[in-house]
């Protein structure tokens, strides 16, 4: 008899061209979405690399710009930056008042694909010197007699009795066209640009006034070196209960050199003050405790 044999052939013992094929499908659709999206990723960190440099250069750029002098801070056109020549910088300057300054800086650069791209940057920078001034005063009366000589200002000598300035002695005026000339003061050892100066007395009037008016001008060295100014509201000061002081600017061109200087004020300067009639005389006494400037000027906090 003879043997039976039989001839098993297991499933797994081959792949079958299908099968073959579909696999090969999958692992290439697979491995190319995994090499579309590794180039992704690299294009990605290309472009976040290049707006990182952007940024810094943004930063960079206006971190210089806040170490210039307020005044000279401007505008600059679109140019290459030197150690980065891929980028471009540009600087737009706006004047928002006299000592606050807006700033736009902007960088540019190409994309890999040679699209343009850019970022911004603002901020406001103020004048820091100049906040960071405050402006005092300071007043110097009159403490001696001029050498131009003084007609008919009664106790004459009250209206210059004190460095400290107003003390409850007072002068008195009573016809009118009768002046003093007041000098002795000082600069009190200030060094600082001025820049305002006033003659200022300290007054009151028993009784209103029409037309009459008190007048001052400089002298110095002898010499009128100033126009003649008409002290304003008078009638404020009326009454010994009102008394106070009343301020007239002098301008520039009314310093002894042209230009207020604090030596002006330790060398030969005068003021002249007189009680003027316009028409006729108003019968009103004017009473002088004290004369003097006030010169204004700007120091640091």
């Amino acid at each position: 008899m003879k043997s039976l044999k039989l001839k098993v052939q297991s499933k797994n013992s081959a792949f079958s061209l299908i099968e073959v094929v579909v696999a090969i499908f999958i692992l290439g659709t697979a491995l190319v979405g995994i090499s579309q999206m590794f180039r992704l990723g690299v294009i990605n960190d290309e472009v976040n690399e290049k707006r990182l440099v952007a940024l810094n250069l943004l930063q960079r750029t206006m971190e210089t710009i806040r170490g210039y002098d307020f005044n000279t801070i401007a505008s600059e056109t679109r140019a290459a930056v030197s150690d980065f020549p891929d980028y471009e910088i540009e600087i737009t300057k706006t004047d928002i008042s006299g000592n606050l300054k807006k700033v736009l800086v902007t960088t540019y650069w190409q994309s890999d694909t040679g699209q343009p791209a850019s970022q911004q940057v603002a901020t406001l920078i103020a004048n820091a010197s100049a906040m960071s001034q405050i402006a005092y005063s300071h007043t110097t009366w009159a403490t001696a007699f001029g050498d131009s000589g003084q007609t008919g200002w009664l106790n004459h000598e009250n209206a210059y009795d004190s460095a400290s300035g107003p003390n409850d002695a007072w002068a008195t005026v009573t016809v009118a066209d009768y002046r003093a000339f007041l000098a002795g003061f000082t600069s009190g050892g200030h060094t600082e640009a001025i820049t305002k100066v006033e003659v200022c007395v300290y007054l009151y009037l028993d009784s209103p006034i029409v037309d009459d008016e008190l007048r001052v001008l400089l002298k110095f060295n002898g010499s009128t070196c100033s126009a003649e100014y008409s002290l304003a509201n008078l009638n404020d000061f009326v009454g010994s209960d009102n008394s106070g002081a009343t301020y007239v600017t002098l301008p520039d061109t009314d310093a002894p050199g042209g230009t207020w200087d604090w030596s002006d004020f330790d060398g030969d300067l005068e003021i002249k003050a007189e009680f003027c009639d316009v028409a006729t005389s108003d019968g009103v006494t004017c009473y002088v405790d004290a004369a003097g400037f006030r010169a204004t000027y700007e120091a640091a906090e």
